[in-house]
């Protein structure tokens, strides 16, 4: 996204900040066993969204896999999916950079961090955003060819999202790598040229607004410390909303969501 017109001098849009992951990180081993027994399957999960809604949302997502001939793997989250069977596998949380460029798809709430990672492995989404800034971040993907139209949380059928689901893996109707899905490859959290090429956690504390920001986390200031200048502790929460005053609705540090 552009830098907004009506931002003050100091104030950038850094980008996203990617979680490392030593070499020697690996999947859970049943999720490798599952990977490697077929075709590549679907990931399914909402994150930190639809908290007791799992039953529902589980008996949408086995039907809708079956009837479009997808395997699955359901990410508990909040909502608590969990399926069993050859074709289904339940996991909790995982490395999104380890995960999602072995998949044939996945289904999400479009929840920024999750929109960014599936950007960044090339991987196709149906979203089904839920609320707050879910529907800009699916429709961003929808016009970038990385994902189908969203089904709106309330509207979504196990019919509707084969019907996407066929779309995105069995007739290839959506292709990331044709617009934008590279470009979260070179984001490292850097600033414009005012940051020399900098990361933005080394540039400190400018101004009022970002001490500020750093009390609103319960962080103190510290130059050369965090994004918006805060300690090292507050940096992931505040990361992708330099700025703005606030942590993003669903994120989570590490890569995963919550």
């Amino acid at each position: 996204m552009p830098r907004p017109s009506d931002w003050r001098s100091g104030l950038e849009v850094v980008g996203n900040w990617w979680p490392r992951h030593g070499a020697a990180e690996r999947l859970p081993t049943d999720l490798e066993d599952f990977l490697g027994a077929g075709p590549r399957p679907v990931l399914i999960g909402f994150g930190s969204m639809a908290a007791g809604d799992g039953e529902r949302l589980s008996e949408i997502a086995v039907r809708a896999l079956r009837r479009a001939g997808l395997r699955g793997v359901l990410q508990a989250g909040s909502a608590g999916l969990a399926a069993d069977g050859d074709d289904v596998l339940t996991v909790g949380d995982v490395p999104h950079a380890l995960l999602f460029p072995r998949l044939a798809a996945l289904v999400h709430h479009a929840g920024a961090g999750t929109s960014a990672a599936a950007l960044r492995a090339g991987v196709p989404a149906v979203t089904v955003p839920v609320t707050a800034d879910q529907p800009f971040w699916a429709g961003r993907l929808a016009a970038l060819g990385a994902a189908t139209g969203p089904i709106p949380f309330r509207s979504l059928t196990a019919e509707r999202l084969a019907d996407s689901l066929g779309q995105v893996v069995r007739r290839g109707g959506v292709h990331p790598s044709r617009r934008g899905s590279g470009a979260p490859h070179e984001e490292r959290g850097r600033s414009g040229p005012g940051a020399q090429g900098r990361p933005a956690a080394d540039r400190g504390v400018t101004s009022g607004r970002a001490r500020d920001r750093c009390r609103r986390h319960d962080v103190p200031p510290a130059a050369g410390a965090g994004p918006t200048g805060c300690a090292a502790r507050g940096a992931g929460r505040a990361a992708s909303h330099a700025g703005r005053g606030g942590p993003g609705p669903g994120s989570a540090p590490g890569g995963r969501e919550r």
